[in-house]
C-alpha cells in the first residue's frame, strides 16, 4: 500500500489525484492485479503527466521570456511532450493539421518553436518575421532533406540513389556551399535547380504554356458537351482529371499518355494514397499505395523505352522545345543529365513520377477548387464573366491570349491569389549543412531540420485584411488582393499594417482596381520563397489562370451541392481537395448566351 500511496502523491503534485484514485479503485476491482504491478504503473503514467506539466509550464515561461528578450540568437522555445524520445509523433501523425497550428502560435501570435520528434528537434518557423530571415539566408537555399524524404518514401527512389542525394552538401547555387567538397560532376541538387530554373521559368514556359492550352481544349471536346445540360457526378473528379491530362501531356509529352491509357486515373489512385506513405506504414502493412506507386513507375519506364527507339533529333517542334515522344527540352535534358550522372531507369523513374505528382498537386486542385468557388457563386460568376468578356470577345480570342493579357485581370488574379491562400497548405523544409543559420533572434543549429507550413501565415488573422470581420480569414473573399483606389480598407493587408508592409505606393494603379501581392513576403507563400521558391510557379500560375478563365467563358455550371468542405487527409502535401463529391450540372455557352 505504500507505492500506491507514492503514487496518489505524485499524482497530487501533477494535479492528476482524482483520476489517477479513480484508475486505482477500477484496476483492484476489476483485474487480478497486484499492489505492485498497478501502483509501478500508475506512478510511471504519472510521472509522465507530471513532466508534460512542467515542459507545458516552461514552454509559457520560455515563450515570454523570448518574446520579451533583447538578447542575442538563441534556440526558439521547446515545445512540451508527454513521452520522452518519441516526442510528439503520435499527434502529428495522427491529426497533422491540429498539431502543426498548434505548435506554430502562441496567445494567437505565430511563433517559431522547438519540436521534439524521434529523439530530434525540428524547427517550425511561423512568425513572418523569422520566415523573411530564412528567405534571405544562403545556406538555406536547399530543400534537399525534404526532397530525398519525399523520393525515399513517396515515390520509391532506390537506396543507390538515395546515397547519391545524401552524399551532395554543396547546395543548389553556382558556387557550392562553404565547406562543402562535392565534386563538380557530382552536385546534383545544383543541377537539379538550374534545369528546372532554365525551363520552367525561362522562355520554355511560354511554349509549355501553348502546349497545355492545346491539349485542355482536346480533353474538353472529348467529352462531347453541347448547349444542352449534361450531369456530371463529380465535378472536381471531371475537371482535376482533364487538367491533370493536359498538364502532363504538355510536359512529358503524348506518348505517355498514349501507351499508358490508364496513367491518368492511376495517378490520381495513387495521390488518395499517398499520406500512408508519407507517414512510413511499411508495405507489409499497407501494400496497397505501393503496388499502385510500382504500377506508374512501370508505365514511366515503358515510356522510356518508347521515346528511346522513336525520338530522333527532327522530331523536335519548331518552337525548339516539344516533340512527340520525350515532350519537352526539360525531360529531354533531365534524361541525358541524369543518365550521365550514374542514374539508372529505376532511379530515373522515381524522379520522373515525383516531378508529374509535383506538377499537378498543387496546379490541379488549386485550378478545380476556384472554378467551384466562382460557379457556386452567382454575382461572383457574373462579375468574373463581364471582365473576361471585355477582354476576350470570343472564345478564340481567349485561346489565343497570352499569359501577361490574362495577368492584367484583376478580379481573375486574385481568385487565383486567394484560392491558393486559403487552400495551399504545404510543408517546405530547409537545413544548413556547414554552420549554424543565424535568423534574427532564434539561430537554426547546423544539419537541423526546419519546416514552416502555409497553411499558418496564409491564416493570421493578425495580418490579414478581413475589412472589419466582414471576410473572415478562413472564407474565401474573391476581392482580398484587389487594391480599390478609392478604398483605404481594400486590399490584401490590415489598414493598420498596410503604411508598414507596402514599400511601393498604390497610386500608381491610377484610378482603375489593381491586383496586388506587395508586401506579403513571409505571408503569402503557396510556392514557398527565396532561392528555393518552386520553379514550376509561372507554369502553374498561367495553367490556373487559363482554365479558370476557359472555363467561366465556355461553359455552365450549375451545382447541385452547396456543400463544400476541404479535407485535412492530404494536409502538407499541397492544395487540399473537396471531402465529398460534388454532383452538377454542365453545358457549353453559345454565342447567345454570351
Amino acid at each position: 500500500m505504500a507505492l500506491l500511496d507514492e503514487c496518489l502523491a505524485l499524482a497530487r503534485v501533477a494535479g492528476f489525484y482524482y483520476i489517477t484514485r479513480k484508475l486505482i479503485a477500477i484496476g483492484l476491482a476489476t483485474a487480478n492485479v497486484s499492489f505492485t504491478t498497478l501502483a509501478v504503473a500508475l506512478s510511471c503514467i504519472n510521472a509522465l503527466l507530471l513532466n508534460y506539466v512542467w515542459e507545458r509550464r516552461s514552454y509559457g515561461r520560455s515563450r515570454r521570456t523570448h518574446d520579451e528578450s533583447d538578447q542575442g540568437p538563441r534556440l526558439p522555445p521547446r515545445y512540451p511532450c508527454m513521452i520522452p524520445f518519441l516526442g510528439n509523433v503520435i499527434p502529428f501523425l495522427a491529426d497533422s493539421a491540429n498539431s502543426i497550428r498548434k505548435a506554430g502560435s502562441y496567445a494567437g501570435n505565430l511563433v517559431t518553436t522547438r519540436v521534439p520528434f524521434l529523439g530530434k528537434d525540428v524547427y517550425l518557423i511561423h512568425d513572418r518575421e523569422t520566415i523573411r530571415k530564412v528567405i534571405k539566408h544562403q545556406t538555406l537555399s536547399s530543400p534537399m532533406d525534404l526532397y530525398i524524404f519525399s523520393l525515399k518514401y513517396m515515390f520509391g527512389m532506390p537506396k543507390r540513389g538515395l546515397d547519391a542525394y545524401r552524399k551532395d552538401d554543396s547546395g543548389p547555387l553556382s558556387k557550392p556551399y562553404h565547406g562543402s567538397n562535392v565534386a563538380p560532376q557530382d552536385r546534383i541538387d545544383y543541377m537539379l535547380h538550374e534545369n528546372f530554373i532554365r525551363q520552367w521559368s525561362g522562355p520554355h514556359h511560354s511554349t509549355t504554356t501553348q502546349r497545355f492550352k492545346r491539349a485542355l481544349v482536346a480533353r474538353f471536346d472529348s467529352v462531347g458537351l453541347d448547349n444542352q445540360w449534361e450531369p456530371v457526378d463529380d465535378l472536381y473528379d471531371m475537371m482535376a482529371k482533364r487538367v491533370s491530362a493536359a498538364l502532363t501531356e504538355s510536359i512529358f509529352g503524348p506518348s505517355l499518355l498514349r501507351l499508358n491509357p490508364n496513367f491518368i486515373d492511376d495517378l490520381w489512385k495513387y495521390d488518395d494514397v499517398v499520406p500512408y506513405l508519407v507517414r512510413g506504414f511499411p508495405r507489409w502493412l499497407m501494400p496497397a499505395p505501393y503496388r499502385i506507386r510500382d504500377q506508374l513507375r512501370g508505365q514511366i519506364e515503358k515510356w522510356y523505352a518508347y521515346a528511346r527507339e522513336n525520338f530522333t533529333a527532327d522530331s523536335i517542334e519548331a518552337d525548339g522545345d516539344g516533340d512527340p515522344y520525350w515532350g519537352s527540352e526539360f525531360v529531354r535534358h533531365f534524361q541525358k543529365m541524369l543518365s550521365e550522372s550514374g542514374h539508372d531507369d529505376a532511379m530515373l523513374s522515381a524522379q520522373d513520377f515525383g516531378t508529374i505528382w509535383a506538377a499537378g498537386s498543387n496546379t490541379v486542385p488549386s485550378v478545380s477548387i476556384a472554378c467551384l468557388h466562382i460557379f457556386r457563386d452567382p454575382v461572383l460568376l457574373q462579375r468574373l464573366r463581364s471582365e473576361i468578356d471585355e477582354a476576350f470577345p470570343t472564345a478564340e480570342s481567349l485561346a489565343s491570349a497570352s499569359h501577361q493579357q490574362l495577368q492584367k485581370l484583376p478580379l481573375l488574379c486574385s481568385i487565383f491569389a486567394e484560392t491558393l491562400r486559403l487552400h495551399t497548405k504545404v510543408f517546405f523544409g530547409f537545413s544548413s549543412p556547414h554552420e549554424d543559420a543565424i535568423l534574427g533572434r532564434y539561430q537554426l543549429p547546423k544539419a537541423q531540420l526546419g519546416l514552416w507550413n502555409s497553411d499558418l501565415p496564409h491564416n493570421d488573422d493578425t495580418f490579414w485584411n478581413t475589412k472589419g470581420g466582414q471576410h473572415p480569414i478562413k472564407m474565401f473573399w474573391a476581392d482580398r488582393f484587389i487594391v480599390y483606389p478609392n478604398d483605404p480598407e481594400s486590399g490584401p493587408i490590415r489598414a493598420d499594417l498596410r503604411k508598414r508592409e507596402v514599400k511601393v505606393a498604390d497610386e500608381k494603379n491610377g484610378s482603375k482596381p489593381a491586383f496586388t501581392t506587395e508586401g506579403l513576403d513571409g505571408a503569402w507563400v503557396p510556392y514557398g520563397a527565396g532561392i528555393p521558391i518552386c520553379p514550376g510557379r509561372l507554369i502553374s500560375k498561367n495553367v490556373i489562370l487559363h482554365t479558370t478563365a476557359f472555363m467561366v467563358k465556355n461553359f455552365d455550371v450549375e451545382l447541385l451541392t452547396n456543400r463544400l468542405e476541404i479535407s485535412n487527409w492530404r494536409y502538407g502535401l499541397g492544395v487540399g481537395r473537396p471531402a465529398h463529391v460534388v454532383p452538377a450540372r454542365i453545358k457549353r455557352r453559345t454565342e447567345k448566351d454570351g
